[in-house]
């Protein structure tokens, strides 16, 4: 018998925002977040506050979603905020990364400083 059938879970089945062995956002869900994702980075505060709403409102209408309690609602909200947050900064670091291997604009000397 597998540990699995006894209630333990393995590593790979165990999920870091619920913690109940389910992964927190399904494969259809994070597509609609990543519909919405370059237009949360680049919104202000006040702005991603209603993209963050639209998302959420899109994922909580889907079939799956619509028989969630209001606790498991909760744990997908906080779940659909740090994929958001996680994912914009691991985007932004690439495009650093990018700016930084690609080479400084012309003017620029490897310090970072600028030449008259």
């Amino acid at each position: 018998m597998s540990g699995s059938e006894y209630g333990n879970s393995t590593s790979d089945e165990q999920s870091d925002a619920t913690g109940q062995g389910k992964p927190p956002l399904r494969k259809d869900e994070v597509a609609i977040i990543e519909e919405k994702l370059e237009q949360w980075m680049g919104a202000d505060a006040t702005k991603r506050k209603s993209i963050f709403k639209d998302i959420a409102h899109s994922i909580q209408s889907l079939d799956a979603n619509k028989t969630l309690k209001s606790h498991h609602w909760v744990t997908k909200k906080k779940a659909i905020q740090n994929w958001l947050y996680t994912h914009s900064w691991t985007r932004k670091k690439k495009q650093l990364v990018n700016m930084v291997v690609g080479g400084m604009p012309d003017g620029y000397l490897k310090t970072g400083t600028r030449t008259k």
